[in-house]
């Protein structure tokens, strides 16, 4: 099982450092580091993206909710029914891209690229 981060400070911290360290080898993880600049290769990103555009296309009332309690359970509600609706191809798409991602972050020196 691998368990990736992006060099954030939540990450970076010595608390979760010194997990990292303790419960890898207990639950043979392998802790792989993206390089600093580069959140276009965390495929959820990509994937939340997608369920935020379905979301504000089918429930543009929830621009105008109230931050409250019930207010995040309908989310909640709309979020995992248009989560269901997304087709599962969408994932694997990003994940095809992947190769390319890397040839792109590779030419751009571990800097931005755009995905």
């Amino acid at each position: 099982m691998y368990f990736t981060h992006d060099n954030s400070l939540t990450f970076k911290a010595w608390i979760v450092q010194n997990c990292l360290r303790e419960f890898a080898p207990e639950y043979a993880l392998m802790v792989v580091i993206w390089p600093a600049f580069s959140p276009d290769l965390n495929l959820i990103e990509n994937y939340r993206e997608v369920l935020k555009k379905a979301l504000e296309k089918q429930y543009p009332e929830l621009k105008f909710i109230k931050n409250n309690e019930a207010s995040v359970k309908l989310l909640e509600v709309y979020a995992f029914a248009i989560w269901d609706e997304i087709r599962i191809g969408v994932f694997f798409d990003y994940v095809r891209s992947m190769p390319k991602r890397l040839q792109n972050l590779r030419g751009a020196r571990s800097w931005y690229i755009r995905y």
